[in-house]
């Protein structure tokens, strides 16, 4: 769970009702154990980052209001 809790502090966005991970395509495999034990949806999309155009990205997205209040409460 604290591998999780630094995945969301570092790729993550939570907002009051969803919390979202997004990073390169060659780890969705994180992505997808993350789905497997918290639920949730893991998506593709290409995008314009920062770093690169057309970067191929991977996000898990979970839409719930208690997980992201207890990942508020742990900080």
């Amino acid at each position: 769970d604290a591998y999780f809790v630094g995945f969301v502090q570092t790729d993550g966005h939570l907002n009051h009702k969803t919390v979202t991970i997004s990073i390169g395509n060659q780890d969705r495999s994180i992505l997808e154990q993350f789905c497997k034990r918290y639920g949730g949806k893991v998506t593709s999309s290409i995008r314009n980052t920062n770093f690169a155009n057309d970067c191929v990205l991977s996000e898990w997205k979970l839409g719930s209001v208690y997980f992201v209040k207890s990942l508020n409460h742990i900080g």
